[in-house]
């Protein structure tokens, strides 16, 4: 599972590392890119748009707590 598969390298890697030691290996993704290498089994959208995810927009929380008011 990831939350994009854009060239898809990511989910390749996890796919090799599982091969021999699972009986199947399945892929879940919350977007997925039209030039990624993996074509993924689950998929809730597919697009060739920029994704900007709530997660990595804004500042880390840590980082906002220690910055003066």
């Amino acid at each position: 599972a990831d939350d994009v598969a854009d060239t898809g390298a990511t989910l390749k890697l996890v796919q090799e590392f599982c091969e021999g030691k699972v009986a199947e290996v399945r892929c879940a993704v919350l977007y997925e890119k039209p030039r990624s290498t993996v074509k993924c089994e689950y998929v809730w959208r597919r697009t060739d748009r920029w994704i900007t995810f709530p997660w990595s927009a804004e500042v880390p929380v840590l980082q906002a707590l220690s910055e003066p008011v």
